[in-house]
């Protein structure tokens, strides 16, 4: 961490990383905490760190299978306190307790063949939108819908293929979901349902959106 004259306020050693791209996931700050996805080729976790200090907050120890590149987001789901989301292709979409680093809920919902999150999942009203793929396999849009007053129960929503990005971040505009796949198609889904409402070809080859 940076202080605003360029010079180190602190720095956390993560400890070895394996992975065939080298370790890129961005982190969140959420509240008084700095949240890392540390998702790798094997022995992994999810950590968070004093936004203040840098000291380790909490470490949820787990195992991937294949890097992850995305980047957590915090959902507020009405009425319950808020979750931080991750997404892995080993472990599909996870949700964990901010203050405790406990998994709260977990649902596999990527496919069999070897693929890798990178997209960041994004929380949309009473929606979680995950995204996991390869560049020659299936690329995945998964919607998640908590249920209310049932803090670890969660309903698949619906799952799209078609059209579905493997790098970019999907992105939930008022009532519009829209995919922007790498290849420059953008399709325009209902983000209620999933269904398409409109297919264009922008062209050129995208790697990232910021917004």
């Amino acid at each position: 961490a940076l202080k605003h004259d360029g010079s180190t306020a602190w720095e956390q050693d993560l400890g070895p990383f394996k992975g065939g791209h080298g370790f890129g996931a961005s982190p969140i700050v959420y509240q008084d905490l700095v949240i890392i996805g540390n998702d790798q080729d094997g022995d992994s976790s999810l950590l968070a760190l004093d936004k203040a200090t840098g000291q380790l907050r909490w470490k949820t120890e787990r195992t991937s299978k294949r890097t992850t590149y995305s980047t957590p987001c915090v959902f507020s789901p009405p009425g319950q306190d808020p979750l931080l989301i991750f997404t892995d292709w080993n472990h599909g979409i996870s949700a964990i307790n901010p203050a405790t680093g406990a998994l709260v809920w977990e649902k596999s919902v990527f496919g069999e063949s070897t693929e890798r999150a990178i997209g960041s999942p994004v929380a949309a009203g009473d929606l979680i939108i995950g995204t996991c793929g390869f560049v020659t396999s299936t690329k995945h849009v998964v919607a998640l819908k908590p249920c209310i007053g049932e803090p670890t129960e969660v309903e698949q929503v619906y799952h799209l293929e078609r059209g579905a990005p493997h790098i970019p971040t999907v992105v939930a505009y008022q009532d519009m979901l829209l995919l922007w796949a790498d290849n420059g198609i953008v399709t325009c889904c209902n983000l209620a349902d999933g269904n398409t409402v409109w297919q264009k070809r922008i062209g050129g080859t995208y790697m990232a959106w910021a917004v």
